[in-house]
């Protein structure tokens, strides 16, 4: 559920309560997507989809970098001023 801003977002599920619960009903979605990657796949997820990956092998490595065009650069910097709180990685 998005927070009151509509920036943050709580699941208040695991990946497997949301599979075992969800998955049938979000299936039947007429836009429902699903896709499996196998080695070497590189799968693009565009802005503002809502996505949930499961990693079915015992060994996997997930790679995610997001990407800012310039034309969603000036829209992207104030995000980020205003909401500092969603950047990691930052000694404050």
């Amino acid at each position: 559920r998005p927070s009151a801003d509509g920036l943050d977002l709580v699941a208040p599920l695991s990946i497997a309560e949301w599979t075992r619960a969800f998955y049938a009903e979000a299936k039947a979605h007429p836009h429902f997507v699903e896709a499996h990657s196998g080695p070497g796949d590189v799968v693009f997820v565009p802005r503002g989809w809502w996505h949930c990956v499961v990693n079915q092998d015992a060994f996997t490595v997930a790679v995610t970098h997001n990407f800012c065009s310039p034309r969603g650069l000036s829209s992207t910097l104030g995000l980020l001023r205003q909401s500092p709180h969603l950047v990691s990685g930052l000694v404050r």
